[in-house]
C-alpha cells in the first residue's frame, strides 16, 4: 500500500524543478507523484500543466490566489473528491473540468465565472 502524502508549496516547486532534471529517470518522477493524494498551494497566479501529472490527487487546495485560468491537463485529475478553488479569479473553466466525475466537494466562491460548463450540472 503507497503512503499517503500531503504536499504544500514547496515540494511542489521541487519537483517542478526535477521534471527538467535529466539524471533523474521518467519511472521514479512517476512513482514519486503517485504517491501525491493531497495538494495544497498557495501565492500561485499561474497553474503549470504538469498539475495533471499528480492523478491520483484526491485533494486539491487552491484558495486565495490569483488564478485566472487552470490547463486542460487539470482533466486528467479524475481522482479529485475535494476541490477547493474559493477566492482565485477564475472567469472559465477548461473543457476537460467535466472528466472529474469522482468530485464530492467543489468550491467555487468568490471568483469571477460568468458559466458553468453543461458537463458539471448533468
Amino acid at each position: 500500500m503507497t503512503e499517503t502524502k500531503k504536499w504544500m508549496n514547496d515540494d511542489f516547486i521541487k519537483w517542478g524543478t526535477k521534471i527538467n532534471n535529466l539524471s533523474e529517470s521518467e519511472s521514479e518522477r512517476i512513482e514519486q507523484v503517485k504517491k501525491v493524494t493531497e495538494l495544497n498551494l498557495e501565492n500561485l497566479e499561474t497553474l503549470p500543466d504538469y498539475i495533471g501529472d499528480f492523478v491520483n490527487l484526491e485533494k486539491l487546495v487552491l484558495s486565495e490566489n490569483k488564478l485566472t485560468s487552470l490547463p486542460e491537463s487539470f482533466g486528467n485529475l479524475i481522482n479529485l473528491k475535494g476541490l477547493y478553488l474559493n477566492e482565485n479569479q477564475l472567469t472559465s473553466l477548461p473543457e476537460s473540468f467535466g472528466n472529474l466525475t469522482n468530485l464530492e466537494k467543489l468550491v467555487l466562491s468568490e471568483n469571477e465565472l460568468t458559466s458553468l460548463l453543461n458537463r458539471l450540472l448533468i
